[in-house]
């Protein structure tokens, strides 16, 4: 009828771009920022998705009009999808050939945003028919080009097509389908570590608990290398779930190395974040899985971490204490344990200790002592923490020229292993001390990088 119409001249087809912010903040004069914001958020700016969100949650009672203004109700984590939106989308995709539902099948399994290769590979169809069933989706406006190629190749309309399609498939098939998403990824992006978080979550989704803890790990790594903290310790929850559900009575030896580094990991990510309550929770739950399981090497790393954010926490005395009981259990171990490593690690800190409670000289006997324990065993890391501090220590001392050769060698070994953040304050000291070298004094009051 609506063609015919049109045909005559006695209907025009009117085409609705999405509403801005200000606009849907016009329908909902009175409401808070926040609020407008979400659902805007949730509507993406669909005059009917926003026209029927704003309905059903008036009809919940969580938006009210009193005297011509929205008054908000009762805050909820999500918004609903309206029933008449559900229904719209389904008739939507009803009116969709065979070959266009299946595809839209796949893409919703995907997610949001799609990459054409990996949505090919799972479809497992010729490009020719790949790109005739992307074309009525467009032409149907369910799918859109994406903004750039960095976005991916196309994506969903709206967020909301996407969950409802993945809603109507049914749970086996989507298990499938998500591990055939994940394989692709894997087949198509095996050099590239940004991908990691996606490939763990489809894995995650097929219900494969051993991919997904290898590719949440990996996604972990990599955001942790990019400063994204909040993603990383997201991605470390999962790796401790995923752990509950593998090894629960905490029987492996490996899933419990692994649990005890993923919590350790995680709660260097909460200090960083100056999230002290949480950081110290996780400690605590290390400490617990050592107890538990009886596992020495998990206590001893229990120790050693505790070691280090005790000087952190300026709390050396105490520092001291827990450090010299990590090097007596290590002690009692068998000759043969590598135990090098650990050793030099906690002879530094108690130097550290020493150093930070005016004790230069017990500093450098237990720094020395480090490198001494780990210069064949202990690794650049280790090794440039205790160059750095001992550079510090003779600095004090007055001894320039050891100082200097301290600091260089501090950071040789931060280069060698590609933390720039410390070669940054390693050259800043280098730069400080070369004005002291052949000088009778220099201001030892003050850090080197003043």
């Amino acid at each position: 009828m609506a063609f015919a119409l049109e045909g005559e001249g006695l209907a025009t087809h009117l085409q609705l771009g999405h509403l801005g912010r200000e606009a849907l903040a016009e329908w909902m004069a009175g409401a808070s920022d926040a609020f407008i914001a979400r659902v805007h958020q949730q509507t993406g700016g669909n005059p009917f998705f926003a026209l029927e969100t704003l309905r059903a949650l008036a009809e919940a009672g969580m938006l009210r009009l009193v005297n011509g203004r929205w008054v908000e109700g009762e805050v909820v984590a999500s918004l609903p999808i309206p029933d008449t939106v559900r229904q719209a989308i389904g008739i939507h995709l009803g009116r969709l050939s065979a070959p266009a539902r299946s595809l839209i099948t796949v893409a919703a399994v995907i997610g949001q945003v799609l990459n054409l290769d990996v949505l090919q590979a799972v479809w497992s169809r010729d490009e020719e028919a790949t790109l005739e069933a992307l074309d009525e989706l467009l032409r149907r406006r369910l799918l859109r080009e994406a903004a750039g190629p960095a976005a991916g190749d196309y994506e969903f309309d709206h967020h909301l097509i996407q969950e409802v399609v993945y809603a109507g498939v049914p749970p086996r098939r989507r298990r499938h389908l998500h591990r055939q998403v994940a394989l692709a990824m894997e087949r198509l992006y095996a050099d590239q570590s940004d991908v990691a978080g996606e490939i763990a979550r489809h894995f995650y989704a097929a219900d494969k608990p051993e991919e997904a803890l290898r590719y949440f790990s990996l996604a972990a790594q990599e955001a942790g290398r990019l400063f994204a903290w909040e993603e990383a310790g997201q991605y470390l929850g999962r790796v401790l779930e995923l752990m509950d559900r593998l090894d629960p009575q905490n029987c492996s030896p490996e899933y419990r190395a692994r649990r005890g580094q993923a919590l350790a990991d995680r709660a260097e990510i909460r200090y960083l974040q100056a999230c002290i309550a949480e950081r110290d929770a996780d400690l605590a739950a290390l400490d617990a899985l050592a107890g538990a399981t009886d596992d020495v090497h998990l206590r001893l790393q229990a120790l050693a971490h505790r070691v280090r954010y005790l000087n952190l926490d300026a709390r050396y005395q105490q520092a001291i204490v827990v450090a010299e009981e990590c090097l007596a259990l290590a002690t009692s171990l068998p000759h043969n344990a590598p135990m090098g490593e650990l050793r030099a690690r906690m002879l530094s800190q108690i130097g550290f200790a020493h150093y930070f409670l005016g004790q230069p000289r017990a500093a450098l006997s237990a720094l020395e002592a480090a490198l001494e324990v780990g210069s064949e065993t202990a690794g650049p890391e280790t090794r440039g923490r205790i160059a750095h501090i001992l550079g510090y220590v003779h600095f004090h001392l007055g001894n320039y020229a050891q100082s200097l050769k301290c600091q260089r060698e501090a950071h040789a070994c931060h280069q060698e292993i590609g933390d720039y953040n410390r070669v940054a304050w390693d050259g800043l000291d280098i730069g400080a001390l070369l004005p002291c070298i052949g000088a009778p004094t220099c201001n030892r009051s003050k850090p080197l990088w003043w």
